[in-house]
């Protein structure tokens, strides 16, 4: 059993909001969390009422070894997770959401295994569709870098909080993650993949922000960002900040409205003038990646 104020092996960063009436995974597995060394800080960005009552009185009714509630209005959940990261003390950082369902149990035994180079455990996931109920876990998961640009949610990811330390978040509603993952060089830290399930991601949610335009219209922003810091890198560094951006402005095509759409033709010009000659190896690598395994990811 874990004893309040020992040092926690894991800190979680959830942040939430407009989630009344859908807390109930989230409550289900912070009530497993019991047993293990787990902070979780839950970071409520206020924009209706009912959702902090519902946060309050789940904490009231329950005793938790280490379980933190902030709230204010932070606009996005990057800024979100920038609050929680301020107060997180775990030797490994996670950023969960409250409508997905993590896997303590393989999580807390990966990391007991970790050595003390590693620096990021990358986890497997399956998605449970919130309309009929179904999972699957049938996704292609490549112990690569490389995949890990092609399928770069960060909840499936562990990190050693001393890696991300002097990193922060965006505010932009659709894409901060990878953004992340450019600015922390993901590619040139020490992995561990793991052949477990770690996280189970809701999807066919109307209310998902990956579902809007407005989220959308916050890609292009991101792969500026990616791409600002692509220019500064080299090998594999730069062919994972590559298959990022590539990933994005394809999500662009396939969901975004005709105005998003063109502005990948935009994109493409600052991408070529950015970009210099000696980059041009990675860059056909990159996209050569992304055309051979685009099906299998399931992108288009």
């Amino acid at each position: 059993m874990y004893i309040k104020n020992e040092k926690p092996l894991l800190s979680v960063v959830v942040p939430i909001s407009k989630m009344a009436g859908r807390l109930s995974q989230l409550f289900f597995w912070v009530n497993q969390s019991k047993k293990y060394p787990i902070q979780i800080i839950l970071v409520h960005d206020i924009a209706d009422i009912s959702t902090g009552e519902e946060l309050h009185n789940f904490i009231i009714q329950n005793e938790f070894p280490d379980l933190i509630l902030i709230q204010g209005k932070y606009g996005s959940p990057g800024f979100a997770r920038n609050a929680g990261l301020e107060i997180a003390t775990g030797e490994w950082i996670a950023f969960w959401d409250s409508d997905d369902m993590p896997i303590l149990s393989s999580v807390l035994e990966a990391l007991s295994e970790t050595g003390s180079s590693d620096e990021i455990v990358v986890g497997r996931f399956s998605t449970r569709n919130t309309l009929d109920g179904s999972v699957r876990d049938d996704y292609f998961h490549d112990d690569s870098i490389f995949s890990v640009a092609m399928n770069p949610g960060i909840w499936r990811m562990i990190f050693k909080s001393k890696i991300i330390t002097n990193v922060s978040f965006t505010d932009l509603k659709s894409g901060e993650d990878q953004v992340f993952l450019s600015q922390i060089n993901f590619a040139e830290k020490n992995h561990v993949f793991i052949p477990k399930i770690f996280y189970e991601y809701s999807v066919a949610q109307t209310s998902q922000l990956t579902n809007s335009q407005e989220a959308l219209m916050d890609l292009p922003c991101a792969s500026r960002l990616i791409l600002d810091n692509a220019s500064k890198i080299r090998g594999d560094s730069l062919v994972f900040s590559l298959i990022l951006i590539i990933r994005q402005q394809l999500s662009i095509l396939k969901n975004g409205n005709f105005n998003l759409k063109f502005k990948v033709i935009f994109f493409m010009t600052s991408f070529i003038r950015i970009l210099k000659f000696s980059t041009i190896k990675s860059i056909l690598e990159a996209i050569y990646f992304v055309v051979i395994n685009i099906k299998k990811y399931r992108i288009i």
